[in-house]
């Protein structure tokens, strides 16, 4: 009985060893990061100057140690080494910034001040004998070969072309100079001015002789095919060249082959039959001009003339310059845009804007009242005052006057219808009995 109490005891002596243990292993825990943070703290007052540069020492190559001054002096100086070139690299752009404002200036003041003169000067020369025009053109820069060839300021063409164009003509006062614009032409075409060339073409193709086509057709293959940045002009050409063997004009015709060359244009120009990346551009207009008509003649491709009639009808844009010369198109093959106002507008301004030829699809419109008012009387007048009318709209408009005032539909034909056109005569006869 003596050992009841102890052994009473046991049970809470096995209870409290855990804590016990748990105490000490706690207390060793926090008598070890005392001591290590006193081994820190010894450490750090016994390394406490170890920032000091001069106590680190580094070998040199040649074995010497290497103090951490001289460790920070390189590092300094490759830093400067750095920024400098930071800013000589910043300072060469800023440079070769202001070089190119400064040769853009230049180029400007050169072309407001100087090119006038060179003009002149070119124009004068062009005129003069071999030795003289190839002397001027040995003295050209790259710069100044460009302006002859295609000018830095709005032109028609080029410059050389341009001035043949006006000795072609004439002034006024003066009869037109044939002799001189032919070599102005031909010594612009030299120096690769497509522009020169395709006047030439123009030229001889208006003699309306074989041999002149024949030439024309050399002139335009020979603009085609030159490699040349006037693009413009490349491609006027190479409308040309595919009309002639489209009709054989100064070559045997060859529809398959014009069919070919139409649609490897299309292919090679990409946007060039989209209106609406070509607004200004004339070769798309005449591309799509020469398309519609070869559909509609099923010239190297089957006959549809519902899809020339689209093709046109889908190109009339008003923003175009060349809009009107498409809508004359549609309309002398049967076609019209929706809004008729629209139509009479695009008309009208490139009547007032001097392009006299529209004329006589604006009578058709004033005699049916499409997009204006019918006007029989305005309808005629117009038409009169045409130096000639496509026969088709000749037909038209004389079939409407039949209707209206034979006695004008006589007059229409009087004026208008060639002898040689036995539509057109049939038709007088039948007007001037109507008028009886």
């Amino acid at each position: 009985m003596k050992h009841l109490p102890v052994l009473l005891s046991l049970p809470l002596l096995f209870t409290a060893l855990p804590a016990l243990s748990d105490s000490a292993e706690s207390f060793g825990r926090a008598q070890t990061d005392k001591n290590s943070y006193e081994a820190q703290r010894e450490w750090r007052q016994r390394n406490s100057n170890s920032v000091q540069l001069q106590q680190v020492i580094l070998p040199q190559p040649d074995g010497r140690p290497r103090s951490s001054d001289e460790v920070q002096a390189e590092h300094e100086q490759k830093l400067k080494a750095m920024l400098g070139k930071w800013d000589d690299g910043r300072t060469a752009q800023q440079m070769s910034d202001d070089r190119d404002r400064a040769d853009a200036d230049a180029v400007n003041q050169w072309v407001r001040d100087e090119y006038p003169k060179f003009i002149r000067k070119a124009r004068k020369l062009v005129l003069k004998g071999e030795d003289k025009w190839q002397s001027f053109l040995a003295e050209l820069d790259r710069n100044e070969r460009n302006y002859l060839e295609s000018g830095s300021v709005v032109v028609r063409d080029s410059p050389m072309a341009d001035f043949g164009y006006e000795l072609y003509a004439g002034d006024g006062k003066h009869p037109g100079e044939t002799e001189k614009a032919l070599l102005v032409w031909k010594r612009g075409s030299g120096i690769d001015d497509m522009w020169s060339a395709y006047a030439l073409g123009m030229y001889e193709e208006g003699k309306g002789t074989p041999e002149g086509l024949a030439q024309a057709l050399q002139y335009y293959q020979e603009c085609y095919t030159r490699k040349t940045t006037m693009f413009s002009a490349r491609n006027a050409c190479r409308l040309k060249v595919i009309r002639a063997h489209a009709f054989g004009l100064g070559t045997p015709v060859n529809p398959g082959h014009a069919a070919e060359l139409l649609k490897r244009m299309r292919q090679d120009e990409e946007g060039l039959f989209n209106p609406r990346r070509s607004l200004r551009s004339k070769p798309w207009a005449d591309a799509i001009m020469l398309g519609a008509l070869m559909n509609r003649l099923g010239i190297g491709m089957p006959r549809n003339e519902d899809y020339a009639r689209n093709l046109l009808r889908t190109a009339v844009l008003p923003e175009s310059p060349d809009s009107w010369r498409l809508l004359t198109a549609l309309l002398r093959a049967g076609g019209d845009i929706e809004d008729k106002a629209v139509s009479w507008n695009l008309l009208k301004q490139a009547y007032v804007a001097g392009h006299t030829d529209v004329g006589g699809e604006m009578a058709l419109k004033l005699l049916a009242g499409e997009g204006v008012p019918a006007d029989v009387d305005g309808a005629y007048a117009l038409a009169m005052s045409q130096a000639g009318l496509d026969p088709a709209v000749t037909a038209r408009l004389a079939r409407g006057l039949m209707a209206a005032a034979p006695a004008k539909a006589v007059a229409l034909l009087d004026r208008h219808a060639l002898p040689e056109d036995g539509e057109l005569q049939a038709m007088l006869t039948e007007a001037r009995a109507a008028a009886r």
